[in-house]
C-alpha cells in the first residue's frame, strides 16, 4: 500500500503588495500542480494555497513516499516544422535531435515530433526540493527584483522557505532547500514581526495555522477578512448613535492584503469639513490612508473613519489615533483648497480648455468628444423619451470637470465631482443627475443610471467612444482591451436591458458622427454591431440562457433593427417555452423550416409578395389550417405590435397540430405550380408567425 503525506511550503519574504496577492496564489497552484503532472503525479487529495502580506505558500495532501522511474512522452513540433522550433523544443528537454521519435497523433492522425523523456525514480523530498527551486526560477511575478548578490527573482527579497513533510503517522521532517545561500531554510516559520517575531517549527498544516495564529498571524485570507469584518462591526457597536460603514469591498480586499493581525480603531472626522461632499472624503481617506468611511445614519454624512492596524497599540489606541486624525486634518484641508479653486471657474468657462486635452490621438481632444456627443444625444435622448433639452445641456458640461484640481488629485471623482459643481451653479437636477452617472455603469457589480437623462448620456458617451474606435482599427484583439471597450458595450447592453429601453443600436452606430479628419475603415458599423451581438450573447449566456435558444433568437433576427430589450424578451419567452412539454411543436417548426429550405428558386420567387389564397385549397386539413390561420391572424399582429412574445407561442402551440395534419394528409409539391405554391405559402404563414420568435431549427431537443 502506498503512504500517501502531506507537504507544506511558505516562501517567506518581505512585504508583498496586496493588489498581487490572489493571482500569486493562483500562479503557485497552477505551477504546483503543471509540475506535479509532469513528473506523474496526477492525484493530489487536497490543496490548499494561502497569502498574507509576507507570505505565499500551499499546502498539498496525498502524496506517494517515492516515484518509480518512468518514461514519460512529451509531443513537440509537427513534422515539417522550422529547425528553430524543432532546436527549442530538443533544448528544452535537453535532448539532441537524433533522439526524436516520429508518430501520428492518434485523433488528429498528424504526425508530430515526440521524446521519451526517462525521469528516474526518486523520494518525495527530492521531488519537494524540485518544486521549490522550479517555483523560484519561474514564477511569474508582474514586476520582481534582486537584492544583495543574489541571482534570484522575487517580488521582494526572500528571507526564509518552511517546507515539510508530514507522513501518515504523522511524523515530520523539514525538507532543506539550498538556494543560492542567501536564505535560510528548513522547518520553521516566523510569526508577525512585532508582535511575536520567534521561530516556530511546525509539524502539519493544521498545526502551522495554530501556532502562526497564536503568533498574532492570520495565514487564510478569508478567515482574515471575515475577522475584519467582525472587530468593525464591534467597534460600531460601541460608538454612541447609529452608525454605518460605507461599502468598499475592493478597500477590504486590499486591507485584507495588508495586515497579519487585523485591529480596527475609529477616529473622527473634523467637522470644520463636514461641508465636503461624502465622495471627496471617503476617496481622500481610501487613496491617502487606507481608511473606511463611516456614516451616521442621523445625519446622513460620513463623519468618522476606521483604520484597520496590523499590531496591538502598546498604549491603547490613543496616540496612533491622534497621529491619523492630524495627518486626515491635512489631507482633507487639501482637498478643501481644491474644493474651493474649482468653484470659483465655472463649468462653462472650462469647455474652451477641453481642446487641449487629448481624446486619443487621430480622434481629437475632449471638446471634439463633447461636440459629438452633443450632436448624437440628440437622436438617443429621441429614441428612449428623454427629455432633449436637458441631455444636450447634460451632454455639454459632461467633461468640463477633467480640467478641475479636485479630479487632478483624485480622478476616481470625474463625472460625480462635476455633478457638484453643476448642482452649485443652480444647473436642473435632470442635468445634475445625467452628468453625476454618465460613467456607469463602470463595472459588472457597478448600477446603471437611475435618470432618463443619465441613460442617454450615458449611452451617448459610451457609443461615441465604440464606434470612434472602430472607424480607426482599435478593436478589442483577444483579451487585450487597452480601451476597455468591451466594458463600454456591456455598459450601454445593461442600460437598455435593466431598464428596458427600446433602442435601435443598429440606427444610432449609422448615425454617430465621427471625428472630422477620420478616414474610416472599411465595414467598421458591421464588425461593431457583430461586436455588440457578441456581447449581448455573452451577458445572456451569464444570466443562465440556452445556448441554442440564445441562437435561435439572434440567427432569426433579420429585421432592419437591432432592439437587444426586444431580443431579450424573445429568449426569455422561448426559454420558457422550452421548459414546457414543447416538443412537438419544435418537431413541427423543424419539419415546416425545412419543407421551405427544399423550395425550388422559381417556387421561391413565386410566393414573394403573396398570401394563400382560398379559391386553391380544396383538401379538408388544407382548409382547416387556412381557416385557422385567418382566425388567429389578427391577435398575432397585435401580439407583435406588443412584443408580446409569450403569447405568439401560445398562438403556435395551438396552430402545431393542424400543421402536423396538414403535412401528413397533403401531397404538396404537386404539379400546379399555382396550388403547389398556394400550399407553400400556408406554410410560411406559419413560418411567418414562428419567425418573429426566431429560428427553430437552431434548438436542440
Amino acid at each position: 500500500m502506498v503512504s500517501m503525506n502531506e507537504v507544506v511550503i511558505e516562501f517567506y519574504s518581505e512585504e508583498i503588495p496586496a493588489r498581487v496577492q490572489r493571482s500569486a496564489r493562483t500562479h503557485l497552484y497552477n505551477m504546483s500542480m503543471e509540475y506535479l503532472s509532469q513528473i506523474g503525479i496526477h492525484d493530489v487529495e487536497s490543496v490548499e494555497t494561502f497569502a498574507t502580506a509576507r507570505r505565499l505558500g500551499i499546502s498539498m495532501a496525498g502524496l506517494p513516499d517515492a516515484l518509480p522511474t518512468v518514461t514519460l512522452e512529451r509531443r513537440g513540433p509537427r513534422l515539417g516544422a522550422p529547425d528553430k522550433a524543432i532546436d527549442g523544443f530538443t533544448t528544452s528537454l535537453g535532448i539532441s535531435r537524433d533522439l526524436l521519435r516520429v508518430a501520428a497523433d492518434q485523433r488528429t492522425n498528424v504526425q508530430y515530433y515526440y521524446a521519451d523523456i526517462v525521469s528516474e525514480g526518486r523520494g518525495l523530498d527530492d521531488v519537494v526540493r524540485e518544486l521549490v527551486l522550479h517555483v523560484i526560477d519561474r514564477f511569474p511575478w508582474e514586476h520582481s527584483m534582486r537584492w544583495g548578490d543574489s541571482r534570484i527573482r522575487w517580488i521582494r527579497p526572500l528571507r526564509s522557505i518552511l517546507c515539510i513533510i508530514v507522513t501518515e503517522s504523522k511524523e515530520c521532517r523539514s525538507v532543506c532547500v539550498n538556494c543560492d545561500n542567501l536564505f535560510s531554510s528548513g522547518g520553521w516559520t516566523v510569526g508577525h514581526p512585532v508582535l511575536h517575531n520567534d521561530k516556530l517549527y511546525v509539524s502539519s498544516f493544521q498545526d502551522y495555522v495554530i501556532r502562526l495564529r497564536d503568533a498574532k498571524v492570520i495565514v487564510l485570507p478569508a478567515e482574515r477578512r471575515q475577522m475584519i469584518e467582525d472587530d468593525i462591526r464591534k467597534a460600531i457597536s460601541l460608538l454612541d448613535g447609529k452608525w454605518d460603514m460605507v461599502d468598499d469591498h475592493q478597500l477590504l480586499d486590499e486591507l485584507t492584503g495588508i495586515v497579519e493581525w487585523p485591529v480596527p480603531i475609529v477616529g473622527k472626522i473634523s467637522e470644520h469639513f463636514y461641508d465636503l461632499p461624502d465622495e471627496v472624503l471617503q476617496v481622500s481617506m481610501r487613496t491617502h490612508q487606507k481608511f473606511l468611511s463611516l456614516r451616521n445614519m442621523d445625519t446622513g454624512r460620513v463623519e468618522r473613519f476606521i483604520a484597520i492596524l496590523d499590531m496591538v497599540p502598546d498604549d491603547g489606541d490613543t496616540t496612533i489615533l491622534d497621529g491619523y486624525e492630524r495627518v486626515l486634518r491635512a489631507r482633507l484641508s487639501d482637498a478643501r483648497f481644491f474644493w474651493e479653486q474649482d468653484l470659483g471657474v465655472s463649468m462653462l468657462d472650462r469647455i474652451p480648455e477641453l481642446g487641449r486635452v487629448i481624446f486619443y490621438r487621430g480622434l481629437g481632444s475632449q471638446a471634439d468628444k463633447v461636440a459629438r456627443i452633443t450632436q448624437l444625444i440628440e437622436h438617443v435622448a429621441k429614441a428612449i423619451e428623454a427629455d432633449s433639452d436637458i441631455c444636450k445641456r447634460a451632454a455639454i458640461l459632461c467633461k468640463a470637470d477633467l480640467l478641475s484640481c479636485m479630479v487632478h488629485e483624485f480622478p476616481e471623482l470625474q463625472g460625480v465631482i462635476g455633478s457638484y459643481y453643476a448642482e452649485a451653479e443652480g444647473e436642473p437636477q435632470g442635468v445634475v443627475d445625467a452628468i453625476r452617472t454618465h460613467y456607469s455603469p463602470i463595472g459588472i457589480s457597478d448600477t446603471v443610471p437611475y435618470s432618463r437623462a443619465g441613460d442617454a448620456l450615458a449611452i451617448a458617451d459610451k457609443l461615441d467612444t465604440l464606434v470612434n474606435f472602430w472607424s480607426i482599427g482599435k478593436i478589442p484583439t483577444g483579451s487585450g482591451d487597452p480601451f476597455a471597450l468591451r466594458r463600454a458595450a456591456l455598459g450601454i447592453l445593461r442600460i437598455v436591458l435593466e431598464k428596458g429601453l427600446t433602442f435601435d443600436i443598429r440606427k444610432m452606430i449609422y448615425v454617430a458622427p465621427l471625428y472630422s479628419d477620420t478616414t474610416p475603415v472599411a465595414g467598421y458599423k458591421d464588425s461593431l454591431e457583430k461586436f455588440f451581438v457578441d456581447r449581448f450573447s455573452v451577458y445572456c449566456k451569464n444570466k443562465g440562457f440556452a445556448l441554442d435558444v440564445i441562437e435561435a433568437v439572434i440567427t432569426g433576427n433579420n429585421h432592419d433593427s437591432l432592439d437587444f430589450y426586444c431580443l431579450l424578451r424573445k429568449i426569455q419567452a422561448l426559454y420558457a417555452f422550452i421548459n414546457t412539454d414543447c416538443r412537438e411543436t419544435i418537431i413541427t417548426l423543424k419539419r415546416a423550416e425545412n419543407i421551405i429550405k427544399c423550395m425550388s428558386e422559381d417556387d421561391a420567387v413565386f410566393c414573394i409578395g403573396r398570401y394563400a389564397d382560398k379559391n386553391l385549397i380544396n383538401a379538408e386539413a388544407e382548409t382547416e389550417l387556412y381557416d385557422s390561420l385567418v382566425e388567429v391572424w389578427s391577435d398575432y399582429i397585435d401580439c407583435r405590435g406588443r412584443n408580446d412574445f409569450d403569447n405568439i407561442i401560445d398562438i403556435l402551440c395551438r396552430l402545431q397540430p393542424l400543421v402536423d395534419r396538414f403535412l401528413d394528409s397533403v401531397h404538396i409539391n404537386v404539379e400546379s405550380m399555382d396550388v403547389r405554391c398556394n400550399r407553400y405559402m400556408l406554410i410560411q404563414s406559419f413560418l411567418r408567425i414562428s419567425g418573429v420568435i426566431g429560428k427553430f431549427t437552431c434548438l436542440k431537443l
